[in-house]
């Protein structure tokens, strides 16, 4: 017996502008017959590894009635993990300063050195990618859309938000590596409140993070110690990177910044990893409930 949802995944390859590799995207289109223009779309990033959840689970949302309709794109590589894990960096991130490169550390071996490409990135999302998409489904929104990422993915979308926050109407930051270049991001968030200020429709933000994020272990799991790292260096880079406070904090700056539906919730139990498929399930519920 087949999985109806995952059959009914469309993929496709496309270029963009300044990146010699093409993306691999994956699409779910909404089940029925809608006016053109009138569907949301979900941005995944990293579908390598997300976008299965997310279709899935919207999937089951979709069926009993707990979300209404959307399409759901990931962007993703098609490549191997240690080339996925080195690409994504490149389009992720923006830039880190020479002083602030030091901070990558050990983790370059996985991630690589090089870094900055998220303005380039958010322009391909916003431009060729979503034109694509309603070329492919004519039911497809070009405005009013969703974001969603998790870790590296998750500091894009707070990178989206605060740069260009009228691009969608939702933005959901899962585990956010918000201390990227000294937390260089932060330095956005008061000219996105004069820019929020002057918004008639804000956006709806959810930040989620695993409560297990910020604790610091007695034992150094062996994938990553195939890296080359130290139980000292993976110890003095989670307190550094704070990411259970920085999350929560980030979340009260927002609110602060005049985001008056911003969501926080870090999820008892969970890491870096686990907290992914519910946090991706609130999020679509948060945007597809069918009151919305």
């Amino acid at each position: 017996m087949g999985n109806a949802t995952l059959e009914r995944i469309e993929r496709f390859a496309i270029n963009a502008a300044g990146v010699d590799e093409p993306y691999s995207i994956s699409l779910l289109r909404a089940e029925g017959a809608f006016a053109d223009g009138s569907v949301p779309i979900v941005f995944v990033t990293d579908a390598d590894t997300n976008f299965g959840i997310a279709a899935e689970i919207f999937g089951y949302l979709h069926g009993l009635g707990g979300a209404s309709p959307a399409v759901i794109v990931g962007i993703g590589y098609g490549v191997s993990p240690a080339e996925m894990a080195q690409r994504r960096t490149v389009d992720l991130s923006p830039p880190v300063t020479a002083e602030n490169a030091e901070t990558i550390g050990q983790l370059a071996s996985l991630i690589g050195n090089e870094s900055g490409g998220a303005t380039r990135f958010l322009d391909f999302i916003l431009g060729d990618l979503t034109a694509e998409i309603a070329r492919r489904c004519p039911e497809a929104s070009t405005e009013g859309n969703m974001l969603l990422g998790h870790s590296l993915g998750g500091l894009f979308v707070g990178h989206a938000l605060l740069t260009r926050p009228q691009a969608f109407s939702h933005f959901f930051m899962l585990s956010p590596a918000l201390w990227w270049n000294d937390f260089a991001e932060l330095r956005h968030v008061d000219a996105f409140r004069t820019t929020v200020a002057a918004m008639e429709q804000k956006p709806t933000v959810f930040v989620a993070v695993g409560a297990l994020e910020q604790a610091v272990p007695e034992k150094l799991p062996p994938q990553i110690a195939a890296l080359g790292m130290t139980l000292e260096a993976m110890q003095e880079m989670i307190r550094k990177t704070r990411m259970v406070d920085a999350a929560r904090e980030f979340a009260e700056m927002l609110r602060d910044a005049g985001v008056e539906r911003c969501t926080y919730r870090a999820y008892d139990e969970e890491d870096h990893g686990s907290v992914i498929p519910g946090a991706i399930g609130r999020s679509l519920l948060l945007a597809l409930k069918p009151e919305n």
